[in-house]
């Protein structure tokens, strides 16, 4: 329920920002938006955002244990900085390059320069983020992401107003960074908190420890957007940069209605996930998340679906109405995502690094040759249909790894007794 009003307010923050952005910047600035985030994701996990995961798995594994847990901070922290400030620094130098090859033009410069000023700011937000999470500080955690959803909003609406499309580059950039200063006001009312433990000492084992996660977490933020950068090429090339904005809205229309299901997964899932240690007590808490999440989903799907061109209106133009074309499919998909991260989450929760990071790899590049094949074959609709087609793979490998016989590399059986 507290999460249920975070995002809430997150998804009145996210309507109206669409809205504001497709009526300023239209379809074919929804792609360099939508280009821009996947490239804002792979480089803050770069920047060491891929440990996020890690701490909140381990702070709540060492629950009884404060001093493990302030030096899994400090080691955490440290390693935050150094990896941040490194990239920031590279990012700084490349910016020119880098705006040519994510924009066409070396004129939005400035706005990786927004990036690298930001990223250290970013990263430490994220760290104290998930350290609330791993203390299973719900309401510090929701207070935090609430500052967050208004902050964003109000700075965006702002500068997308001011600038169009260069403001709404830029609000992404640096909106993050400023909501450090939230988190910092929201963790300052912990009694266990203590802003020196965020950095000192690297202890061996704990970085060894969380190595697991930044693999898994770098490998997500690494590939999906790569992935996504591929397919919106192929659109542009095959159809144009206007269809390239419709599916960059049909993926943001579709984040928006799983909002609530991955951010549950993050707050609560994951850190039972990670306490459970008997089959029989993980199988039934899949199926309980299944029996709840999946039905909700494919109700707000059809709900969704039958107001389909009221809804696209009302985020974005009539401008985008083509994307409802992609719906049906989309929607789907969105559905069978959802049952297929509750089985996913598992291999993250028990630190199952290699069929992880192989699975993420193998259905980012099985989504891209879909999409190929598909367009070619259904045209524009071909690329919502390989969404669903890749999570139907994507769930059915799950279910082997985590409730087949692939589960005994989680629960080894029981040693036989006499």
């Amino acid at each position: 329920m507290l999460n249920g009003i975070a995002v809430t307010v997150r998804m009145a923050a996210t309507v109206l920002l669409n809205k504001m952005a497709a009526a300023f910047v239209g379809p074919a600035g929804f792609a360099m938006i939508g280009q821009f985030q996947n490239a804002l994701t792979l480089v803050t996990s770069l920047g060491a955002g891929a440990l996020s995961t890690g701490v909140t798995k381990y702070t709540a594994e060492y629950g009884d244990d404060p001093a493990q847990q302030r030096a899994l901070w400090k080691t955490a922290g440290t390693l935050t900085l150094l990896v941040s400030i490194t990239t920031s620094v590279l990012l700084a130098v490349l910016r020119r390059q880098i705006s040519v090859a994510l924009f066409g033009t070396a004129d939005l410069s400035d706005i990786v320069a927004w990036v690298a000023g930001s990223l250290t700011l970013i990263s430490l937000n994220a760290l104290l983020l998930a350290i609330l999470n791993g203390k299973k500080e719900t309401w510090l955690f929701v207070q935090a992401n609430i500052a967050g959803s208004v902050v964003l909003m109000v700075m965006s609406a702002i500068l997308i107003s001011a600038w169009g499309l260069r403001g709404a580059l830029i609000a992404l950039s640096a909106n993050q960074a400023v909501l450090l200063v939230f988190t910092l006001l929201v963790c300052r009312r912990a009694l266990w908190f203590r802003v020196r433990d965020l950095a000192g000492a690297i202890d061996r084992a704990v970085a060894l420890n969380l190595g697991k996660f930044v693999l898994m977490a770098a490998t997500s933020a690494v590939v999906l957007p790569i992935g996504q950068m591929a397919i919106r090429a192929h659109i542009v090339s095959n159809f144009d940069l206007a269809h390239a904005g419709y599916w960059d809205a049909v993926n943001r229309l579709s984040g928006s209605c799983l909002t609530l299901a991955t951010t549950t997964l993050a707050l609560y899932y994951l850190p039972r996930i990670s306490e459970i240690q008997k089959f029989a007590e993980m199988r039934s808490e899949i199926l309980h998340g299944l029996r709840v999440i999946v039905p909700i989903a494919a109700v707000a799907a059809l709900v969704l679906f039958a107001a389909r061109e009221w809804v696209v209106k009302m985020l974005f133009t009539s401008a985008f109405l083509p994307l409802t074309e992609l719906l049906p499919w989309q929607l789907a998909g969105d559905v069978v995502k959802i049952a297929s991260w509750l089985l996913a989450y598992v291999l993250i929760g028990k630190a199952q690094a290699m069929p992880y990071v192989v699975t993420e790899v193998a259905f980012t590049a099985t989504l891209y040759l879909l999409t190929v094949l598909g367009t070619h074959q259904f045209g524009f609709d071909g690329a919502a249909i390989a969404y669903l087609l890749n999570y139907l793979l994507y769930l059915a490998t799950m279910y082997v790894l985590v409730l087949g016989p692939g589960r005994r590399t989680l629960f080894p059986p029981a040693p036989a007794t006499k």
